[in-house]
């Protein structure tokens, strides 16, 4: 075990600092010591700091035993870095940092990063941890890992409910030397880039994404959010995208919103797959009203091949707001570095007519033709208004990229497409000029009918606390229950000899017969979406529990409620199943732990196998207080962190039976009585040592 240090504003840095009676003053005083692995270094929660944390190679921990900076007491702790950096880390890692709040003066004024990890190292560093921290007001990067004059890298990086919010250069990043892939195993979840809006005084490249990887080979962004990015960028020739690959091998990209993101020139996209990309995958994602594309596949001459680039089982609403953008879009710099050996394929693109900034959107914009290898296919783009379905700028043979079994359905006129700056009214007008497209030797593919989707343009915004819940709130993305749409597509299994991944968007099999559905709903038997489907559940406290309710329209076709409850929101545990009663109408009490942060949600399971599931609720309870609990003769105590509590025990006229002063660890933890009480009720009280009091009444048998 390693030493624990805390540092509070009524701390003195004469201190011992190793408890929160003789805790150390300030930053300063940190930054004297060297760290071992297994260290802890305790900032009191809620207190405010000011100071710029550094952490050098020797204040590494190990992979096993890292070095936590984080929070006690109740609330986190708030670092104001000013002008300079949050945390800076250089040449370290087996580093975690947790339930912090990290600051700077402002775009206009810092000079730095919020966290910042940095190596020139020649041997690779392992393990850095970052999770649920706020970080803000930095000129440059909210969180940022980069690698120089090295071949190594950082490995085994976990960055988790973060909120990265009014940066400069962007939310988060990373970067290696040069075009080398210098980290491993990167893992991005839970978390929140939102209004790093870029910086008016560079020109040479872009700012203000919300996440941008790169440098990396094994990357994961997951259940992220990305939002309201990029409107200052001033680089006239690229822009900022919502969430990011570039110098990427083997990434992932998965159950993320990107939405409203800007640009004050190009781009301001959803979903990027950029240059040097490789073997990445975008799926299951949810892009709408950015100003640039909601999936891009780019090269901009990287130098690096980019190829085996996937984007699959996604959708897109009413991106492309800007600059006559392409919801889809590709790009290639030159035939050196151009886009090759990827695929497009079941992906739901719905674009209309309103709110646009500039120029006239289109479904899919081909940028050049410098692709090899390209694959469209069992795509649905669904148009309304004067926009474009299709924009090219130059021909493109089935060679380069290939459009194959898509469906083209415009709601209201004639689909537009604009073949080399061409305009042609008519799905087979564009095939009979664009002749090797939507062929496979002498079959033609490619359909203009209407997919029935029960709310096409309805998506909304979602938000990162609800990301799980897409399938459920995107339902009017299904397919309908008699649609054309359906299994019509090819099956690139048998044509391709590829694989279409585990599931759809909505969670399904990829696909139920000798053909795929066109789209991102794979669709067993196109149910129409059954009466309940809008389920809500309520909780609320009753005494010592949790009581959790909800009510059906119809449950002629349920099978069972499966409820079930989260300590973090993310992986749920099931909790109770209940079967249908006919009352339509269920109650059921949590009395787990009623001191506890908890989620909870229902899932619906139905006779045709599918099912779905209801809002996630979130409570609270008495989490952040001291609370006590009797229950079969024990006395149970919840404290929200390690702390010296006393115990005073009195009978039932009032005297003091026994006095206790002991620390009791953060969470649960027992009360023992004292031996050869007699039988009898007795009143407990606790006092906590920020004075706070709970009491509670006892039966000593």
């Amino acid at each position: 075990m390693g030493a624990t240090y805390y540092i509070s504003p009524s701390g003195d840095d004469n201190y011992a600092g190793t408890t929160p009676a003789t805790a150390w003053k300030t930053i300063q005083k940190l930054n004297t010591i060297q760290l071992h692995p297994g260290d802890s270094v305790l900032f009191q929660g809620g207190a405010v700091f000011s100071g710029n944390i550094y952490l050098e190679a020797n204040d590494s921990g190990t992979p096993s035993q890292t070095v936590y900076i984080g929070s006690y007491g109740t609330g986190r702790p708030v670092i104001q870095a000013g002008t300079g950096f949050g945390v800076w880390a250089y040449n370290c890692a087996g580093i975690h940092l947790a339930k912090l709040v990290i600051q700077g003066s402002g775009v206009s004024t810092n000079t730095a990063s919020g966290i910042e990890f940095y190596m020139d190292a020649a041997t690779d560093l392992s393990v850095v941890k970052i999770d649920s921290c706020d970080v803000s007001g930095f000129r440059e990067y909210g969180v940022r890992f980069g690698a120089w004059n090295t071949t190594s890298g950082f490995n085994n990086v976990e960055v988790r409910n973060v909120n990265s919010f009014d940066n400069g250069n962007g939310g988060m990043t990373s970067y290696g030397y040069n075009t080398l892939f210098n980290h491993t195993n990167f893992y991005v979840g839970y978390s929140t880039f939102h209004d790093n809006k870029g910086r008016t005084d560079i020109t040479a490249t872009n700012t203000g994404s919300g996440i941008v990887l790169s440098g990396i080979d094994g990357a994961t962004i997951e259940y992220c959010e990305a939002y309201n990015n990029g409107e200052n960028n001033t680089n006239p020739n690229g822009g900022p995208v919502g969430i990011w690959f570039y110098l990427v091998r083997n990434g992932l990209i998965q159950f993320c919103e990107s939405h409203h993101n800007r640009t004050g020139t190009v781009d301001g996209g959803g979903f990027d797959l950029d240059g040097g990309a490789q073997n990445c995958i975008i799926q299951y994602c949810y892009s709408h009203d950015n100003a640039g594309p909601g999936y891009l596949l780019a090269e901009y001459g990287s130098g690096v091949e980019f190829t085996g680039n996937i984007i699959r089982y996604n959708i897109s609403q009413n991106d492309a707001r800007k600059s006559s953008a392409g919801a889809i879009s590709f790009w290639g710099a030159n035939s050196w570095n151009s886009v090759r050996q990827s695929m497009v394929h079941n992906n739901t693109v719905y674009v209309d007519a309103n709110n646009i900034a500039s120029g006239t959107p289109a479904a899919v914009k081909l940028i050049g033709n410098n692709f090899s290898g390209v694959k469209l296919f069992n795509n649905i783009f669904y148009t309304s208004g004067s926009v474009h379905m299709l924009h090219t700028d130059a021909y493109s043979d089935s060679t380069q990229l290939h459009f194959l079994s898509n469906d083209y359905y415009a709601a209201t006129g004639n689909p537009v497409f604009i073949w080399a700056y061409n305009p042609y009214n008519s799905l087979a007008a564009w095939k009979a000029i664009a002749v090797t497209q939507e062929r496979r030797g002498a079959i033609q593919y490619g359909t203009s009918v209407s997919p029935q989707l029960s709310g096409a343009g309805t998506g909304g915004t979602i938000g990162v606390g609800q990301l799980q819940q897409m399938p459920v709130l995107l339902a009017g993305y299904r397919l309908g229950q008699n649609s054309q749409v359906v299994d019509i597509g090819i099956n690139m299994q048998a044509v391709f000899g590829a694989s279409p991944g585990s599931r759809d968007f909505f969670g399904n099999a990829p696909r139920h017969g000798s053909f795929q559905d066109i789209g991102a709903h794979e669709c067993s038997d196109c149910y129409s979406l059954l009466a309940g489907n809008n389920i809500q559940l309520a909780a609320r406290k009753i005494q010592d529990q949790v009581l959790l309710s909800w009510q059906v329209k119809d449950e002629i076709n349920i099978v069972e409620y499966v409820l079930q409850y989260s300590n973090n929101g993310r992986d749920f545990t099931t909790l109770h199943i209940a079967k249908p009663s006919g009352s339509n109408a269920y109650s059921i009490a949590d009395t787990s732990a009623i001191a506890t942060e908890k989620y909870y949600r229902l899932q619906v399971n139905q006779h045709n196998g599918i099912h779905y599931y209801s809002n996630i609720v979130r409570f609270t309870g008495d989490a952040g207080t001291l609370m006590l609990h009797f229950t079969g003769n024990e006395v149970i105590i919840y404290s929200p962190a390690q702390q010296n509590v006393q115990f005073l025990l009195f009978n039932a006229a009032g005297q003091l039976v026994s006095k206790e002063s002991r620390i009791i660890p953060q969470g649960r933890s027992h009360y023992a009585r004292p031996a050869g009480l007699p039988g009898r009720l007795y009143i407990l009280k606790v006092i906590g040592q920020t004075g706070q009091s709970k009491t509670i009444s006892i039966i000593s048998k």
